[in-house]
């Protein structure tokens, strides 16, 4: 993941190589394609509160296409610049197959969510509720048991019978108000942690109120 951001500067790169070439900037499908780029890059940057690295997914594709717009006009001059353009082309196709296959060999899936989805089924008694992720509501049942809130009952005064803590939530629980966090670690104080599971970017923690 942090090899990845390697890319965000290539596309870096290419907005500012549009913007110092002359060809490129004067035409007018070109500007508006900076232009939606730009707004893509503000609004990700200045008005979404969260910054999370996922909602990349919504302006990569304008990043991608300012990109190959740029890396097509170097191509065509030729020379070194064919040259370059080929080669980074070669490791970037390379990079993204090494990493697909590398996800797939660690099963995150299976070996994360789904192990700790059987420990949940096994354990969790009708009319429990469950404080936790949102991908664990098909599982367990949205309606039957999970309740998907970040601040564990501190404005809705609920009580969980059991706790499913991400490794996400746990990174930013320490960035929440300082009411709010003493909130969480009085109630994971009157829990117990009874299952984790493998370690992994997004690894689970399992808690049942004593």
């Amino acid at each position: 993941m942090r090899a990845k951001i390697l890319l965000l500067v290539v596309h870096a790169a290419a907005f500012l190589g549009f913007l110092l070439t002359p060809a490129l900037r004067r035409e007018r499908k070109h500007q508006a394609l900076l232009c939606y780029g730009f707004a893509c890059m503000s609004i990700l940057t200045f008005l979404e509160g969260w910054r999370w690295y996922i909602y990349l997914v919504h302006a990569l594709p304008v990043y991608c296409a300012v990109l190959a717009v740029w890396a097509g006009w170097l191509y065509d001059r030729g020379g070194r610049y064919r040259a370059v353009v080929s080669a980074s082309l070669a490791l970037f196709v390379l990079y993204s197959a090494a990493t697909v296959i590398y996800r797939a060999r660690l099963d995150d899936y299976h070996r994360v969510y789904v192990a700790t989805l059987d420990y949940l089924r096994t354990h969790v008694q009708p009319g429990d509720l469950v404080m936790g992720s949102a991908e664990f509501g098909p599982g367990l049942g949205f309606r039957e048991h999970v309740l998907v809130d970040r601040h564990l009952g501190y404005r809705n005064h609920l009580e969980a019978r059991w706790i499913v803590l991400d490794a996400p939530f746990r990174e930013r629980s320490e960035s929440t108000a300082p009411e709010i966090f003493h909130h969480l670690e009085r109630t994971l104080a009157q829990c117990r942690l009874v299952y984790e599971s493998p370690p992994a970017a997004n690894a689970y923690a399992v808690y049942v109120r004593r």
